[in-house]
C-alpha cells in the first residue's frame, strides 16, 4: 500500500519520516525549537518581574446626588486614559518586559451598599484624578483599602459559596453591543441609565452577601484602527457579494442594503473610529452559603448585563470556560477548582485567561462603566453628602 506495510499506523509512518529527515535538518530544527522556548520562559519571567514592581491604588468614586449627566462625560474620562499608552522600544519590551498601563472599573456591591472604583498604577493616579474632576467637578475621589481582601480565604467551603463568570463578546470586535445613545425614551427622547437596573439589583443584596463587577481596561496600539478599517473593507465585499453588485460602487451598494444593514455598517464605521481598549469583564456573586440566593441575584446580573445586547450587531455572554459550572466526573472537585482560579484571578486583576480577552471603544466602555444619573435612586448607592466648591486647580499630572 504505497509502500508503507500494513500494520503500520499513518503516525508511525510520519514518525518514520521524520527520523529520516532529522540527521539532515536538526542544525536547523533545533535552534529554532530551542529559541522558541527559550523566548516564551523569557518574557513570562520579565512580564512577572515587570509586574510585580509596579505599584497601584484604589480610588473610590463617590458622586453627588444631584449629578444629571450622561455618560458622555465618561467616554472623554476614557479617551484621556488612553494618553497613558507610549510605544515601547525593544529594550524596554523584551528586555524590560514593559506593558501596557491598565486600569480596572469596579462596582461592587457589599451587602446592599454600592460603590464605584478605579484601580489604577499609583503613577497614573493624578491622571485619574484630574480626568474624573474635569468632568465632573462635584465628585469626591478617596484612596481605600482594597475590598477584595474581606472575603475570608479558602472560598469556597462550608461557610461561603461563589458563582463566578468571565464576559465576552459573541461576534468581532468591530460590531459595538448597544451604547448608551442607544438608550432613549420614544416619546420623551430622554436617556435612560443603562445602568440603572444593574444599581436596583445591587441594592437588593442582603448582609453579608457581594456583588463584584469588573472591566479591566489597556489602551490600543494604534495600529489596531487599520485592523479595523480592514473589517470593514471585507463587510462591504461581504454586502457587495451578497447584493451582487461591486463592492467598489458605493452608489449602488447603498441602493441595495435594507436600512438595518446601513445602520450596521454605519454602526461599525462608529465604533472602530472611536479610543479603542482591550477589556477584560468579570462578575463574581459571593455570599454565604445558607442563603445563596443564585437563581436572584446571578440570574437579575445577567439580566441588566443583556440589556447591552443587540442581535443585529454585537452581544455579551458568560465564558464557556472561566464559569463556575462543572458537569459529568468530578463535579465538586472541578467546580471548586474553577471557583477558586476565578476568585483568584479577579483579586489579583489578572490577565487570564487570554481567549477572554475583547475590543472595547471608549462609547461601549462608557455604557458598561459609568457615574450613575440622579434618576438611579438606588438608595444604597454611596453619593458624596455635600457639594463641592470647585475642583482641584493644582493637581500634578504625570
Amino acid at each position: 500500500m504505497n509502500g508503507v506495510p500494513y500494520d503500520v499506523t499513518p503516525i508511525q509512518a510520519l514518525l518514520n519520516s521524520f527520523g529520516n529527515i532529522f540527521p539532515y535538518t536538526w542544525f536547523i530544527i533545533l535552534p529554532i525549537t530551542l529559541w522558541m522556548i527559550f523566548f516564551v520562559l523569557w518574557m513570562d519571567s520579565v512580564w512577572d518581574t515587570y509586574i510585580s514592581s509596579l505599584k497601584f491604588t484604589l480610588l473610590e468614586i463617590i458622586p453627588p446626588r444631584d449629578i444629571e449627566k450622561s455618560p458622555l462625560p465618561m467616554e472623554l474620562i476614557f479617551d484621556t486614559l488612553a494618553a497613558t499608552e507610549k510605544t515601547s522600544n525593544v529594550l524596554e519590551e523584551f528586555l524590560g518586559g514593559e506593558l501596557l498601563p491598565e486600569f480596572s472599573c469596579e462596582i461592587v456591591s457589599d451587602g446592599g451598599v454600592v460603590h464605584l472604583y478605579v484601580r489604577t498604577e499609583t503613577r497614573f493616579r493624578n491622571v485619574v484624578e484630574s480626568a474624573f474632576y474635569g468632568q465632573y467637578p462635584d465628585i469626591q475621589i478617596v484612596e481605600v483599602a482594597d475590598y477584595v481582601e474581606s472575603v475570608p480565604k479558602g472560598i469556597p467551603n462550608r461557610e461561603w459559596n461563589l458563582w463566578g463568570t468571565n464576559l465576552i463578546l459573541t461576534r468581532h470586535d468591530s460590531y459595538p453591543i448597544r451604547v448608551y445613545r442607544n438608550f432613549q425614551e420614544d416619546v420623551t427622547g430622554k436617556m435612560v441609565d443603562p445602568l440603572s437596573y444593574m444599581f436596583e439589583i445591587m441594592g437588593k443584596l442582603p448582609p453579608g452577601h457581594k456583588l463584584w463587577y469588573q472591566i479591566i481596561i489597556s489602551p490600543t496600539r494604534p495600529s489596531w484602527y487599520e485592523g479595523g478599517k480592514q473589517f470593514v473593507n471585507e463587510l462591504m465585499t461581504k454586502m457587495a457579494k451578497e447584493k451582487g453588485v461591486d463592492s467598489e460602487d458605493m452608489t449602488a451598494l447603498e441602493a441595495k442594503l435594507t436600512p438595518v444593514e446601513k445602520k450596521i455598517l454605519e454602526a461599525v464605521e462608529m465604533n472602530i473610529g472611536k479610543t479603542m481598549f482591550k477589556a477584560r469583564m468579570r462578575f463574581l456573586y459571593l455570599g454565604p452559603t445558607e442563603g445563596f440566593d443564585k437563581s436572584s441575584f446571578v440570574t437579575g446580573f445577567m439580566g441588566a448585563i443583556k440589556q447591552f445586547n443587540d442581535s443585529n450587531l454585537n452581544s455579551l455572554k458568560p465564558e464557556g470556560e472561566s464559569k463556575t459550572f462543572a458537569g459529568f466526573v468530578f463535579t465538586k472537585r472541578r467546580l471548586r477548582y474553577r471557583q477558586r482560579i476565578i476568585l483568584r484571578r479577579y483579586k489579583n486583576r489578572s490577565g487570564d485567561p487570554p481567549g477572554t480577552v475583547n475590543i472595547f471603544s471608549s462609547a461601549e466602555l462608557a455604557t458598561l462603566f459609568h457615574i450613575p444619573d440622579m434618576v438611579v435612586m438606588a438608595p444604597s448607592l454611596t453619593r458624596v453628602g455635600a457639594k463641592r466648591g470647585s475642583a482641584p486647580t493644582n493637581l500634578p499630572v504625570d
